[in-house]
């Protein structure tokens, strides 16, 4: 860091450029690291709470991929969004969270330059988000196993983590009453689906909710 910021030409613009587009992407990682372990004690402690509100899943999704700008620069995603979604009840922030884990491993598990998918659809079961990669997949007597906590696959030594974001992810979507799991990616890879029930939006819910501001 030193070398970047001090008067001498040790790196060429380019260098420099991305030299500090790598030390933001460790920042950013290491970010989630802490929020994980501190949802995780929250979990642990018993101090885990929904604030739920009524939130468009749009929203949800723009700010969980938002979170990975710099990424994005060096790797595709492609979000796909049913039109007319129902707005969901949730916790927005902790959603937001499942998403950002998700994206985080389909980024780490996947090679340089693999496309990252963000999708959402509705269903008989509830609305459903999706997040697949192009990574190694998951073989079928450990797509369970990777919700545990402190859990790493067997088959991706080298991707460093703590094996908590999964274990998180399924606390927060059952918390709201919704499951999450993982299947093989038409294609190769992995996808991760999340249903959330969809309730019934009343006017009277909305005056409610403006009353209380």
């Amino acid at each position: 860091m030193t070398s970047l910021t001090g008067e001498e030409e040790i790196y060429s613009p380019e260098q420099r450029a991305s030299l500090l587009r790598t030390i933001e992407t460790g920042a950013s990682r290491m970010n989630r690291l802490v929020r994980n372990l501190l949802d995780m004690a929250r979990i642990e402690s018993g101090s885990f709470g929904l604030n739920e509100d009524w939130c468009d899943v749009d929203d949800i999704i723009g700010v969980a991929v938002s979170a990975f700008a710099d990424e994005w620069k060096e790797r595709d995603v492609k979000i796909e969004v049913e039109p007319g979604l129902p707005l969901i009840k949730a916790d927005f922030k902790l959603m937001v969270q499942v998403l950002v884990n998700l994206i985080d491993n389909a980024i780490k598990y996947s090679p340089d330059g693999a496309q990252v998918k963000v999708s959402a659809r509705n269903s008989d079961a509830g609305v459903i988000l999706g997040v697949g990669d192009r990574g190694p997949g998951i073989p079928g007597d450990e797509k369970l196993r990777v919700f545990d906590k402190f859990y790493r696959m067997k088959t991706s030594p080298q991707v460093t983590g703590t094996g908590l974001g999964l274990s998180i992810c399924l606390e927060i979507v059952e918390a709201h009453g919704g499951s999450i799991r993982v299947v093989d990616r038409p294609g190769g890879g992995s996808l991760f689906l999340i249903v959330l029930p969809v309730e019934v939006l009343r006017p009277e819910d909305l005056l409610s909710e403006s009353e209380a501001r």
